[in-house]
C-alpha cells in the first residue's frame, strides 16, 4: 500500500470543515487537492511510501485499491474516498482521473479544481443551468479536456465518509458515547456507533483497509 503524507498547521481549514451535504463534501475535497498541488510543484519529487499512519496531526492520502483520505486532529479523524489517481512519473505530480468513456486520464491541476469551485458557488447560489453549462463549456475550450465528465464522476461518486470522534463536550451516555464513528455526514442517515475505548489513526487506518481481517461489532 502506498500514501502520500503531509504534516500542517492543525488550524488549517480543512480540519474544520463542516459537511452537511453534497456541495460541502466536494468543497472539503477541491481544498485537500489545493493542499496538496500547492505544496508539491510540477518540479517537485513526491516521496510515494508505503503507508505508516503515526499519531499524528496531519493528513494523508492513500493510493491503492482502498483510495482515501486521512485528516488526523487529536480529537478527530475524517477519511473519505479519494476520487483520483496519483501520478508522479517522471517526477510531474498531480492527480488523473480516468475518463468513463475512453481509455485516456484528464490531469486535475488547479485550472480543474477552480472550475469546480465556480460550479458549486452555482449550485450553492441559485442552480442556474445556463451558467453551469457556459463554465463546462469555458473549461472544455480553455483546459482542452471533457470537463463535464469530471464534474460528473465527481457529482455521483460514492463518499465513504466516516468520522471517529472523541467529544467530551457533548457526551451523553449510549445516546452520544465519548468514542464513537460518525457514518455518513446528511441530516437524515447519519449514525453514531459507540466504542468503548480510543481509537488510534493507525486503527482506523486498518479499520478501513480491505486487505486487514475485518473488525467485528459484538
Amino acid at each position: 500500500m502506498e500514501s502520500i503524507d503531509l504534516t500542517i498547521d492543525p488550524n488549517h481549514e480543512i480540519f474544520n470543515s463542516i459537511i452537511r451535504d453534497k456541495l460541502d463534501f466536494l468543497s472539503l475535497t477541491i481544498k485537500v487537492l489545493e493542499v496538496f498541488l500547492n505544496r508539491y510543484s510540477e518540479s517537485d519529487k513526491v516521496t510515494i511510501k508505503t503507508a505508516d499512519y503515526l499519531d499524528q496531526v496531519g493528513f494523508g492520502c492513500v493510493n491503492d485499491k482502498m483510495r482515501r483520505i486521512f485528516l488526523i486532529t487529536p480529537k478527530k479523524y475524517v477519511s473519505f474516498h479519494f476520487p483520483f489517481d496519483i501520478a508522479s512519473e517522471n517526477l510531474k505530480f498531480g492527480f488523473c482521473l480516468m475518463s468513463a468513456n475512453t481509455s485516456g486520464k484528464f490531469k486535475i491541476d488547479l485550472s480543474v479544481l477552480s472550475y469546480l469551485r465556480e460550479v458549486i458557488h452555482i449550485l450553492r447560489q441559485d442552480s442556474n443551468m445556463d451558467a453551469i453549462v457556459e463554465v463546462i463549456w469555458e473549461a472544455d475550450q480553455s483546459l482542452k479536456i471533457d470537463f463535464g465528465s469530471i464534474f460528473n464522476y465527481m457529482i455521483l461518486m460514492e463518499d465513504g465518509y466516516i468520522r471517529y470522534d472523541y467529544d467530551t463536550e457533548n457526551e451523553n451516555g449510549d445516546f452520544h458515547p465519548i468514542h464513537h464513528l460518525d457514518i455518513f455526514y446528511g441530516q437524515n442517515t447519519t449514525f453514531k456507533i459507540g466504542l468503548k475505548d480510543k481509537m488510534t489513526p493507525s486503527s482506523m487506518h486498518n479499520l478501513l483497509d480491505i486487505k486487514q481481517k475485518c473488525n467485528y461489532l459484538s
